[in-house]
């Protein structure tokens, strides 16, 4: 069931079935449009995902699949950090 949805669309089949089918075990994947977007995040903080062109693009796709978020929504969304300690 997933790996027909993913093979019938044409953004996820592009990552995860780039030779026509299904990426196995040992097999390398691209994630390219991911790779972007952590480097946007990393370089411009939270913002750059709460309120700019990844929002933007994320509730674009959302909206052509029947989706209900908005923009608004996104920006409002409440984010957590959490301090991270290391085990010595």
């Amino acid at each position: 069931m997933v790996s027909q949805f993913m093979l019938d669309e044409p953004i996820w089949k592009k990552v995860y079935a780039p030779r026509g089918y299904l990426a196995v075990e040992g097999e390398w994947i691209k994630r390219t449009a991911y790779g972007k977007t952590l480097e946007k995040v990393a370089k411009h903080g939270a913002d750059a995902f709460y309120n700019g062109e990844i929002a933007e693009s994320m509730i674009k796709k959302l909206d052509s699949e029947g989706g209900v978020m908005t923009l608004n929504d996104v920006s409002l969304f409440e984010r957590f950090a959490f301090r991270v300690e290391l085990g010595s």
